[in-house]
């Protein structure tokens, strides 16, 4: 377990190092205004990542039965469907989002990012059947690979485009080659199928987490919607920016979690004393590991943001320290996530981020 745990931070490490070095390199090419047109794609690909979702990849790896080959081909075929439901969607939708985001000529940008969930919906789900083994080794070379190699291409479509052309570019071009590697580390032949009782019980599973991630965009998006909308690009840039800083440490840990303890406490749901010890594991790290984020940006935020993103981004010191906490109370309650999802429980957590989007 400890070994699994210190392979899985150190690539969640090595992956957020990465993302973080993309989007210091977009800061540093690019104005706060441009920036904030950027970052519109991310707010776009959120929503529609999170239409839809059904965590069909925490099935798979929660389910007694998730090694059955007929059980993957009917996720992989429900995928598929949500992926072209989803592509379709935004690409009808792409103007009236366009004008809400405040930048009506992005409505072709938007138009082009409907691959994005089509690509998605043919990836490969093996990466994740693999982790019920505790083999976590094709997720990681997904993420590390495909990142690693579309970071090499912003500088030279920076210099061909000029402007937000070149991050278009690269985001598509990341999800290609994410669709790619989940079928090259694969291994098992990719097959769709249909099950009316697999689908039944992914429907179960899964509903409460597409409403769940529905009030997490509210949560985590809704108010970068608002500023492009009220208060234009630029300020969105500087929101961005700091967002992203503090949203880096915050999944680092849920992820870690996620993929450490879900196969590990997953096949103790029948015996609730081993479930109930290994449980208090993540909870316990979570509201530790949460203080010490809360604690760290106080001391060292403001720095930290002026030495990566540039004095330009210094009018986002004013908000820093407030997303700080946001994220650290987000870790704190991250393992309660996890051992709710593990037992099956996916409404515990729509039922405790209603009174966050409420509020």
């Amino acid at each position: 377990m400890v070994r699994a745990a210190a392979y899985l931070l150190s690539s969640n490490v090595s992956l957020a190092l990465l993302k973080m070095t993309r989007n210091i390199l977009l800061a540093r090419l690019f104005s706060v205004e441009e920036f904030g047109l950027i970052s519109t794609f991310a707010v776009i690909f959120a929503l529609f990542d999170m239409l839809g979702y059904l965590g069909l990849d925490r099935l798979l790896v929660q389910a007694r039965d998730g090694e059955a080959p007929r059980v993957q081909a009917t996720l992989h075929s429900i995928q598929v469907l949500r992926g072209l439901l989803l592509g379709a969607l935004l690409f009808v939708s792409a103007g009236p989002l366009a004008t809400l985001m405040g930048a009506p000529e992005l409505t072709w940008a938007y138009r082009v990012l409907a691959v994005v969930p089509v690509l998605q919906g043919f990836l490969h789900l093996d990466m994740a059947r693999l982790q019920r083994e505790m083999k976590f080794g094709a997720q990681i070379k997904i993420e590390l690979i495909s990142e690693a190699i579309t970071i090499c291409l912003i500088y030279p479509l920076f210099l061909i485009f000029g402007d937000y052309r070149a991050a278009l570019v690269y985001f598509v071009a990341q999800f290609v080659m994410r669709l790619l590697l989940s079928h090259l580390v694969a291994h098992r032949r990719y097959e769709l199928g249909f099950d009316l009782s697999v689908a039944l019980r992914a429907f179960h599973f899964g509903w409460p987490l597409l409403l769940n991630t529905v009030l997490l965009f509210g949560i985590f998006q809704g108010d970068r919607v608002i500023l492009a909308n009220r208060l234009g690009m630029t300020e969105l840039g500087l929101f961005s920016v700091a967002f992203m800083l503090t949203l880096m440490a915050g999944n680092i840990l849920a992820q870690t979690q996620q993929r450490l303890f879900l196969p590990k406490l997953a096949p103790l749901q029948d015996d609730p004393a081993g479930f109930a010890a290994l449980a208090r594991i993540p909870l316990q790290s979570g509201l530790v590991i949460g203080l010490a984020v809360a604690v760290g940006f106080s001391i060292f935020g403001p720095d930290l943001l002026l030495v990566l993103f540039g004095a330009k981004f210094s009018g986002a010191l004013t908000i820093l320290i407030w997303l700080a906490l946001a994220q650290a109370v987000r870790i704190a309650k991250s393992g309660v996530s996890v051992v709710a999802l593990a037992s099956g429980q996916t409404r515990i957590s729509l039922l405790a981020n209603i009174p966050r989007v409420v509020l």
